[in-house]
């Protein structure tokens, strides 16, 4: 495969409330503990509507404590700071803590003295919804051996787990991971939108933890390999339509006779189908290869993209 915007003598053309719902936003549980929140609303307009029917009340009682008197005739502050701080901690606990401590607990997932890593938050990545963030203390478990238990993990929570990494220092271990049940799907038709505006970044597909991309500037040599009916000629297809698509010549030598390619990609392609044509289509392509790097050299750049911005 070649470039179509190749550098030449004279030109190249470039190849072209405030800190709480915030995190309530944040927690993949929110809609439960949204609930807290409404809760919490409702139960301040409540007792704002009643407030002096219950301070007036506590006239009626002969015996009561300063304290209750006090919160009984200031219950609506006595409320918003009490009730406040039980739905601020709901909100900031993540559900089935408690749970999850049990399980990592049964796997083994403990330090010497026998603590269980605490789960802190869990919350949606920013960059990619798919995929939940659950941030733990450590405990002083080294992060290998996290990820030397990464299946039993996986089991544990019932997840897929894409990464494992530290927080903020060592104390904190962050697991970026997916549900273990699969909500991709089996197919996805190809729209022009799914072409990388990088240079020669070619799109494979779609994963859990975003798109599949392979870039030829960084790997330009590709071996496909797998069993029969696996899918090699349609994933190599799909890289030389990509190719195409972003402006690249496409060749290809098919001893086969063509037979796997339809017209369009004789039209599209130069095909090669004897040994005579393609020994002629590698000298061409080695002379090429040898202008650039001459063109290249004296240039002082490194590559063609560093070229074609410089030019």
């Amino acid at each position: 495969m070649k470039a179509t915007k190749t550098p030449n003598k004279n030109d190249c053309t470039k190849i072209g409330l405030g800190r709480i719902l915030p995190r309530l936003d944040s927690t993949s549980d929110a809609p439960g503990k949204l609930i807290f929140l409404v809760l919490y609303i409702l139960g301040a307009i409540l007792i704002w509507n009643t407030q002096a029917d219950i301070a007036a009340s506590t006239e009626k009682i002969e015996y009561i404590s300063p304290i209750a008197e006090f919160a009984a005739k200031n219950i609506f502050v006595t409320y918003l700071i009490v009730a406040g701080i039980a739905v601020t901690i709901l909100i900031l606990t993540p559900i089935g803590k408690r749970s999850v401590q049990d399980q990592l607990k049964s796997i083994g997932l403990v330090n010497d003295a026998e603590a269980v890593p605490e789960l802190k938050s869990k919350r949606k990545d920013k960059k990619n919804p798919r995929i939940s963030i659950w941030e733990f203390t450590s405990q002083g478990i080294p992060l290998k051996v996290w990820k030397d238990k990464k299946e039993a993990i996986e089991t544990a929570l019932d997840i897929t787990i894409a990464k494992i990494k530290n927080g903020s220092g060592k104390s904190r271990v962050l697991i970026h991971a997916v549900p273990a049940v699969s909500d991709l799907p089996d197919l996805i038709k190809w729209k022009d939108k799914y072409l990388s505006t990088q240079s020669f970044m070619l799109n494979l597909g779609e994963s859990f933890t975003g798109s599949v991309t392979v870039d030829l500037a960084r790997v330009p040599h590709i071996l496909l390999g797998g069993a029969t009916g696996s899918g090699k000629s349609v994933l190599l297809k799909l890289l030389l339509m990509h190719a195409n698509k972003k402006g690249a010549h496409v060749c290809i030598a098919d001893f086969k006779g063509g037979v796997d390619f339809p017209p369009v990609w004789h039209k599209e392609c130069r095909m090669c189908f004897e040994e005579q044509s393609t020994l002629e289509l590698l000298t061409e392509l080695t002379e090429e290869l040898e202008r650039r790097k001459q063109l290249l050299k004296a240039a002082g750049l490194p590559n063609i993209d560093h070229y074609n911005a410089a030019t």
